[in-house]
């Protein structure tokens, strides 16, 4: 399943959380394939709806092919990507430590990748 196929399901289900008052939520990305530009957009509505409603979102367990779309889409910025979904819920605790995403690490595991010239 693509990204855009799973928020989309997820966008009915995040409008009923916030009625619910639930504005805290968390983006488990294990099972996503990949991430499109269209589901790019939705994440990015998704993560204006709940900063409206007074909340937000994390994305955990996510790939690298996913942060590498996001890093290039610059959105790395606007959202709380984390390793696991309990840092994840630990972002939303001021008191709490989280493991959040480091663009670094990105960079330097795609050096050592790399072929040698």
């Amino acid at each position: 399943m693509s990204w855009d196929e799973k928020i989309r399901c997820s966008a009915t289900e995040i409008g009923k959380a916030i009625a619910a008052g639930k504005t805290r939520l968390v983006a488990d990305l294990d099972g996503v394939s990949d991430i499109d530009t269209a589901g790019l957009g939705t994440l990015l509505f998704a993560q204006a709806e709940l900063a409206k409603a007074g909340g937000g979102w994390a994305l955990a367990r996510r790939r690298r092919a996913h942060m590498e779309i996001l890093v290039l889409a610059k959105m790395e910025r606007f959202l709380e990507v984390v390793h696991e979904d309990q840092d994840a819920i630990n972002s939303f605790f001021p008191d709490r430590r989280a493991h959040p995403f480091n663009i670094l690490e990105l960079l330097e595991t795609a050096r050592q990748e790399q072929p040698p010239p």
